[in-house]
């Protein structure tokens, strides 16, 4: 099934970590969705962050969507490493 929707997020974007909230409500909503995260350039992410990315990728694919990290900086994919959910965000994808 092709998503109905398409969802462009920056991991740059302040909201992640002052109104993650209002992120988790941009994805939540009826209907496969297709997500989009640009990651380049990205600090390592915080706990808070990557525990987030985890969330919305597990809802995005259960519900039939597709998830993807754009582009992931090193620091961000060693960040996600060290914090041992960089396989659960990024996959294969990420690893090099």
């Amino acid at each position: 099934m092709e998503p109905d929707r398409h969802l462009d997020l920056d991991i740059r974007d302040p909201a992640w970590a002052t109104a993650p909230g209002e992120i988790v409500k941009a994805v939540v909503g009826p209907g496969p969705l297709s997500v989009s995260v640009n990651a380049a350039g990205a600090d390592q992410p915080t706990a808070l962050v990557a525990q987030l990315l985890a969330f919305l990728r597990h809802h995005v694919e259960s519900g039939g969507g597709n998830f993807a990290v754009t582009d992931p900086s090193p620091g961000f994919v060693e960040g996600l490493t060290l914090l041992g959910l960089g396989d659960a965000i990024l996959g294969t994808q990420g690893v090099q």
